[in-house]
């Protein structure tokens, strides 16, 4: 992903297990992913967070109004550069329309991936607190990041 940023809390105690908290802009909201010990949490949300920088494909939570507001400026350039056929109208027209199109189209599709993501990470820390395994929770946020991705899930073979 380019110049996206994130942000890594310190780790918290819950439950007989840590998590530190993961924020970003591409995200609807922060993540928490969870270690074994304290450590193991914060290493965990380093190796997702390099995952998702590594993998480039997350996409960003798209506005359809604040495409369209992008798009305008073009679209009016070329529906006021037109001559005396009528092509800068169609050109303009099919611009702000394949931007909304697109805008729409991202924005929800990202906000069901987000949800399907959040409810196989939530399964896989069911299980990784059931079996007390570190390398389960590593495993359990290298699915979540590709997950997000849009990647292929990798198995939790603990």
């Amino acid at each position: 992903m380019e110049n996206v940023e994130f942000e890594v809390s310190p780790a918290e105690a819950s439950g007989g297990a840590y998590f530190c908290t993961v924020t970003s802009v591409v995200f609807s909201r922060p993540k928490r992913i969870w270690g074994s010990t304290a450590a193991d949490a914060r290493n965990n949300a380093s190796r997702f967070v390099g995952a998702l920088s590594n993998q480039g494909t997350l996409r960003r939570r798209v506005s359809p109004r604040g495409a369209m507001i992008g798009a305008l400026p073009v679209a009016g350039g070329a529906a006021a550069a037109d001559g005396l056929l009528p092509i800068g109208d169609i050109v303009g027209v099919v611009i702000l329309l394949g931007t909304l199109a697109c805008a729409a189209y991202l924005s929800t599709r990202t906000a069901a991936d987000e949800a399907r993501c959040e409810a196989q990470y939530a399964r896989d820390i069911a299980e990784c607190r059931r079996v007390r395994k570190r390398s389960c929770y590593a495993q359990a946020a290298m699915r979540y990041a590709a997950c997000l991705a849009g990647k292929p899930i990798p198995s939790l073979n603990y």
